[in-house]
């Protein structure tokens, strides 16, 4: 059976391949680091980072694992490199004081911020287009592909690579769009962004598993602009995110919305009534009845005889939510909910459990 057939199967019965999203750790330090490295490089030039020097670390498996360290250079360039174990190892520190005139250490926990971490699917992709069969050829392949990658690819791992408009936007527009945009309130942002998402009808169609365009999943396409001095213009979703700060849910979140109809948004958070019945401020009486009901139940003392016991029972067939129901049973009208009923059980009677008594004396 060939995997053309397993996936051809499973797509017939409604399972679609998915990449799985991973989200790593990053310590509370490595944080702080990352923030301190932004806030410094923020307002760097496109000159400056056009001499950057990115180096990671990859591996391509092939009936087992293998790394490749590739790096390219030009002169009066600036090396990148994250602080690793091995770059800061006493070889390559020796090594980068006389071969390297510029250095720019990225934080740890820091792929994100390296852009050569996208050149390695491409790679990836091209050494996987031929049949490689051992170790010895993989390098040889590996070498090979590494070679034809053009400074045009490079090019655009740092830059915006869609075919929309989104480099036209100087650093000093996106700056003042973002600051504008995050000093309103979140109903008219939320308005405002809706009024830069688009939904389009499906110009084209790829072919699927399907035989009716009805039961596509996707029925409509998504476009994003955002404004200029006189007009909208229409940039990727992945920079229209990126230049508003804005995160995947939310965008999401608007984009369902818009596509039911709605074109206003109304935050309804903080605004629904029976959201934040669990913080109502209760007052010394309501306290005071709760705890006159719990003692109206036949309290027992512990029959424990080796000392003085200051343990108190109920009994075994009741619990707390079947005292708060007899509770609600003799006030009805009282706002007093199961939390704070709870609450006061725990707080007020802490000796007091649910079992009958137990004693360390055999009877007679």
């Amino acid at each position: 059976m060939s995997n053309q057939t397993i996936r051809r199967v499973l797509w017939k019965h409604g399972y679609h391949g998915k990449v799985p999203r991973k989200k790593p750790f990053i310590s509370e330090s490595n944080r702080i680091k990352r923030l301190l490295f932004a806030n410094e490089h923020v307002s760097k030039e496109e000159d400056y980072w056009d001499r950057v020097i990115w180096f990671n670390e990859m591996r391509i498996n092939l009936f087992g694992s293998d790394g490749c360290n590739r790096v390219w250079r030009k002169g009066n360039n600036i090396f990148q490199h994250d602080n690793d174990p091995k770059h800061t190892a006493e070889i390559v520190e020796t090594w980068l004081i006389w071969n390297v005139p510029q250095e720019l250490k990225t934080p740890h926990q820091s792929t994100d911020l390296n852009p050569i971490e996208h050149l390695w699917p491409i790679l990836k992709r091209r050494v996987r287009s031929g049949k490689v069969t051992s170790i010895p050829e993989l390098k040889r392949v590996v070498a090979k592909e590494w070679q034809n990658i053009t400074p045009e690819v490079c090019k655009k791992l740092v830059t915006c690579k869609c075919h929309y408009k989104c480099r036209e936007f100087t650093e000093e527009a996106i700056r003042k769009l973002h600051t504008d945009f995050w000093k309103q309130p979140a109903d008219v942002q939320g308005t405002f962004l809706m009024g830069l998402i688009n939904i389009v009808n499906i110009q084209r169609r790829h072919d699927g598993d399907y035989d009716d365009p009805s039961s596509s999943r996707r029925q409509v396409s998504v476009t994003y602009c955002l404004p200029t001095n006189n007009s909208h213009v229409q940039v990727c979703s992945r920079s229209f995110k990126n230049m508003l700060g804005l995160s995947d849910k939310h965008v999401y979140t608007l984009t369902q919305k818009k596509k039911v109809g709605a074109k206003i948004f109304e935050d309804h958070r903080g605004k629904n009534p029976n959201s934040h019945l669990h913080k109502k401020k209760y007052t010394e009486v309501d306290k005071e009845l709760i705890k006159s009901h719990i003692m109206s139940f036949p309290i027992e003392e512990s029959h424990y005889s080796r000392h003085k016991s200051t343990k108190c029972y109920l009994s075994p067939d009741l619990n707390i939510h079947r005292i708060y129901r007899a509770f609600k049973i003799l006030h009805p009208d009282s706002n007093i909910d199961h939390r704070f009923n709870r609450r006061v059980f725990k707080g007020e009677f802490p000796k007091l459990s649910f079992h009958r008594p137990r004693a360390d004396r055999l009877k007679n």
